[in-house]
């Protein structure tokens, strides 16, 4: 898997492990949620930012992640979430 990697105002520090309310179109079908930012930085200052999500399994008691990678649409939509309580960040 390539990384796409994207300018942003945010830093790593900033979104690294902080929780996102996101509602993101993919393959068609809209996926929303709260999950948590998974980011790398490159030595250009370049992110590669991914929305994980810890979903129930098909059977009770298995976990299943899935990851939102984040195109530069994406990431240029972070925002800081109005209402702390939800969750750090805002993605839709």
């Amino acid at each position: 898997m390539d990384l796409e990697w994207v300018k942003s105002q945010w830093k790593r520090a900033d979104l690294e492990g902080k929780q996102v309310e996101f509602s993101l179109l993919r393959d068609g079908v809209i996926h929303s949620g709260i999950g948590d930012f998974w980011v790398l930085e490159n030595p250009e200052g370049l992110l590669a930012v991914d929305v994980h999500v810890d979903m129930p399994g098909s059977h009770s008691g298995n976990r299943q992640q899935v990851l939102h990678h984040l195109s530069q649409n994406g990431a240029d939509r972070i925002r800081k979430h109005p209402d702390t309580s939800v969750a750090d960040f805002l993605l839709k």
